[in-house]
């Protein structure tokens, strides 16, 4: 009779998540606000919460995060991080958005963080304030709910590269003044 029940249990809260994971889907709409911004030149993006199951006395809230990057540009754009919002995409095709929906079990970290939404080889970022989870998008601080491939946004494989010679015998100073 036991076994019955944990099993009963389990398929109870197995079903109870597959169905708030398949409610948190990009729609752009939310109840409280939108944080967003770019400048069209090349991305505009927004991050955005909303409230799927209210918590309990014995159970955390489950919240769906949504963050949304368009890309404005006719060309590709490399190297999308968005940190603070738990976002990366080593490419982002032109005129395109790339959507990212999570659903989360836990609270809101408060107050809401604020940090750059980085794009590109050389300086281009945006600033930006974003809905994150109360103990952060570092998969080791996230609790099983989280969908199972939020462990890739933290290994990130950059496109572009930076590649340095090294020439023995021969000091930076004096390669710059025989190159010149």
């Amino acid at each position: 009779m036991k076994n019955l029940f944990v099993a009963f249990v389990l398929l109870t809260v197995s079903i109870s998540a597959l169905a708030q994971r398949k409610s948190c889907e990009c729609t752009g709409q939310s109840n409280a606000t939108v944080y967003s911004g770019g400048d069209s030149n090349p991305l505009t993006f927004y991050s955005l919460e909303r409230l799927v199951t209210l918590g309990t006395a014995h159970n955390d809230p489950v919240h769906c995060y949504e963050r949304n990057v368009d890309n404005h540009s006719v060309r590709d754009v490399t190297d999308v991080l968005w940190e603070v919002a738990g976002y990366y995409r080593s490419l982002l095709p032109a005129k395109k958005p790339i959507c990212d929906a999570t659903a989360i079990l836990g609270h809101l970290a408060q107050p809401n963080p604020q940090g750059p939404l980085n794009y590109g080889i050389g300086p281009g970022s945006y600033p930006s304030t974003v809905y994150e989870p109360s103990g952060g998008w570092s998969p080791k601080k996230l609790t099983a709910f989280a969908e199972p491939r939020l462990h890739l946004l933290w290994n990130p494989q950059f496109r572009s590269q930076l590649t340095m010679a090294y020439l023995p015998g021969v000091s930076n100073r004096a390669y710059r003044s025989k190159a010149a």
